[in-house]
Formats: structure tokens, sequence, C-alpha cells
């Protein structure tokens, strides 16, 4: 789900369908929503190795860094890739790790404890949710985390193929 926002001097409003009858085309309002998220300052990223596995962190002041999921292709280096695991635990926060070998299944917990954690944290959460970004789609990676942060993942079918062709390749 996506949803246009005024960014106002010192607040953000979401914008009533109604009120943007006299304005460009939805699409249109998206692309200039897109460029301005473009046309600010990059978040600072930090890359943190877990298990061999590199997890890439994008945070920052801007109530849109989140929003660069919506970039994701412009934001990582996809190429060869098979997707992404990603998380958005706040509007602060961009959590991923490049799906390109076995080590996905390495990175996936300690993705979740950390998307839980920043949500817990805030300010301005929004899920600690894991996704799988494949083909700019966002399939969620059913996880729950008991008392003692052990991590229990029931990933769909399609990313268990994924998973079993990934380990099979020299």
């Amino acid at each position: 789900m996506a949803v246009l926002v005024l960014d106002l001097p010192t607040s953000v409003a979401t914008i009533p369908r109604d009120e943007t009858d006299d304005w460009p085309p939805v699409d249109e309002l998206f692309r200039i929503a897109l460029d301005n998220i473009r046309a600010e300052p990059a978040p600072e990223r930090q890359t943190v190795e877990v298990r061999g596995a590199q997890i890439v962190a994008e945070l920052g002041d801007s109530f849109f860094v989140a929003s660069r999921l919506l970039l994701l292709r412009e934001v990582l280096d996809l190429a060869g890739a098979d997707g992404a695991l990603v998380a958005v635990p706040t509007r602060h926060a961009l959590l991923a790790h490049v799906i390109r070998d076995p080590k996905v299944a390495q990175a996936l917990p300690p993705l979740a404890l950390l998307a839980r954690d920043t949500a817990l944290a805030g300010p301005g959460a929004i899920t600690s949710s894991v996704f799988w970004w494949h083909a700019a789609a966002l399939t969620e990676i059913p996880v729950s985390i008991g008392e003692d942060n052990h991590v229990a993942v029931a990933p769909p079918d399609e990313f268990i193929t994924l998973l079993n062709e990934i380990t099979a390749r020299p």
C-alpha cells in the first residue's frame, strides 16, 4: 500500500482522495512523490555482518527513509540477485539483505530480530514484519519470535523453492 502525504514544515498530513480532484492524475502524483524521495539526502547506511550474511540498514531523521523501499532497485545493487529480504520497522529505517546465495537463511533470523527491536523502539513504528522483495512485489515471510529470542520461520512455498534452487547452485 502506498499513500500520498503532504510534507508540511511542522507535520506530515495524508491527502484525502477527494482533495486531489483538481490535481494531476494520481500516477503523476506518485511520480512526483518518488522524485521527492530521490531528492532527499541519502540516509546513513550501515552494513552489519551476521553469521556471514550482510544486512544493510539505512537510517535517518527523515520521515521518508522507509519509503525508499519503493525505490529498492535504485537503493541496492540487485543485479543478479534473487530479490531481497526487507523490513521497514519505522519511518526512519529500511533494513535489507540482498539474496544471492544460501546465506539468506542465516540473514533471516537476525533481520527479524532487528526489525522487531527497531519497531518497538520507535518512533514512527510501521511493522516488525519481514518481506521477500522480488519482481517489485512484496511477500511476507511469516516469523514468530519467542521470549528467548528464538526465531521460527514459516516461509511460503515459493520462497522455499527459491531456497532449494539457491542451495543446489554450484
